[in-house]
Parts: structure tokens; C-alpha cells; sequence
């Protein structure tokens, strides 16, 4: 296989700080000590990110056009800041599939930033999802065959856990991420890194 053919799987997303991992490593913590063991596969906490977009396999030549196209769609978003929230579940608390946390702090500016990213995107023929854009960061996956009172004591348990926002910081990058998916687990790794434009004053 030549260069040109070669297609990595990527991904757009905010990085978050190591003391934000940490306190998602507690948190999961509780949580597995509250759900049935083995009803769900647990996102590592250092690959906990806030998705931007997901591009799936992309022409690994077409890359560096990519992030030329990102950086001058971002230079002009100013910094913001973000933290996190209280957990719930998707689709709702009998049938989930998806355990989250949630996104607060300046929400809207997120919104501008993955606008911009997914035109810049659209621009080099990416296809955006049709749904409205969800901020969350995924930290659980239901796995799949699991009874119906499972998933109620799983949705139970997110209900159930008691946290306060945390992890407040200031969003000055975002990265390009390649995903490498391995027996153990996806595996991720930075490829470009883009910074976000001038401060707020």
C-alpha cells in the first residue's frame, strides 16, 4: 500500500487537563462499585476528550491540507473556558447505552468552535451528522445483551451519583487525533495540534 492510499481513522476533539482525568477516574470509581460487574465497558480516563468530529478513515496524504484548512478556521475564535458537570445517560435511564458527563461553562462558545471545525470539514467534503451537536464527554458503554433490570440499576446508579462541577480550565487548543483500534481498546494519538485565536480581554 502507497502513502497516498494509506487512511487513518481520526478524529477533531478538545483536550482536557490532567486533573480533569483524575477526577473522571474517581468518579468511574463509584460508579463501577454501583452497576452490575461486567455490564459496562469504561472509557480510560486519559481518553476522555470533548468530540469536535468524528471523520473516520481519512486519506492519510490529505491530512496536512486538513489542518491548514482547521487552523485558519479557528485563528479567529477567542479562548473560553469549560467544566465539567453531573453524569446522565443516553437514550434515558431504562434503556441506556451511553454513560456521559456533562459539558457547562461556556457552552455556546463550544458550539462556534465545532461550527467552524465541521464547515472547514464540509469544505473538503466531510459529512456532518444531521443531529443537533450535544457536547458530552463519554465515559461508559453499556455492553450489549444486557438484561432489562441491568440497565435499569445502571441508569439507577448515573442517577444516583452526587457530583459538583469541576474541572474548570481554559480551552486554548484543539487536537487532531488518530484512533487506532487494538483487542485492548481504542488507542489514541495526537497528530496535529491547532491553537485557538487571541484571548478575552
Amino acid at each position: 500500500m502507497t502513502e497516498r492510499e494509506e487512511r487513518w481513522r481520526l478524529f477533531w476533539a478538545v483536550p482536557l487537563p490532567d486533573d480533569v482525568h483524575t477526577h473522571i477516574e474517581r468518579l468511574q470509581r463509584e460508579l463501577i462499585r454501583r452497576v452490575p460487574g461486567g455490564s459496562v465497558r469504561w472509557v480510560p480516563p486519559g481518553n476522555v476528550h470533548v468530540t469536535l468530529a468524528f471523520l473516520g478513515d481519512w486519506n492519510r496524504s490529505d491530512i496536512p491540507r486538513m489542518v491548514e484548512r482547521v487552523t485558519q478556521a479557528v485563528k479567529t475564535v477567542p479562548t473560553f473556558s469549560l467544566q465539567v458537570e453531573a453524569p446522565g445517560v443516553f437514550p434515558n435511564v431504562r434503556r441506556p447505552r451511553v454513560i456521559w458527563l456533562g459539558i457547562g461553562g461556556d457552552v455556546d462558545a463550544l458550539r462556534r468552535l465545532q461550527g467552524a471545525v465541521a464547515q472547514a470539514l464540509s469544505a473538503l467534503g466531510w459529512k456532518a451528522e444531521k443531529r443537533p451537536y450535544t457536547p458530552h464527554l463519554t465515559i461508559g458503554r453499556v455492553r450489549k445483551g444486557q438484561s432489562g433490570d441491568v440497565l435499569a440499576r445502571i441508569g439507577d446508579a448515573v442517577q444516583h451519583v452526587r457530583t459538583s462541577p469541576f474541572g474548570r480550565h481554559r480551552v486554548r487548543e484543539i487536537i487532531l487525533y488518530r484512533s487506532v483500534l487494538k483487542p485492548s481498546g481504542a488507542e489514541y494519538t495526537p497528530v496535529a495540534r491547532v491553537a485557538l485565536g487571541n484571548e478575552l480581554r
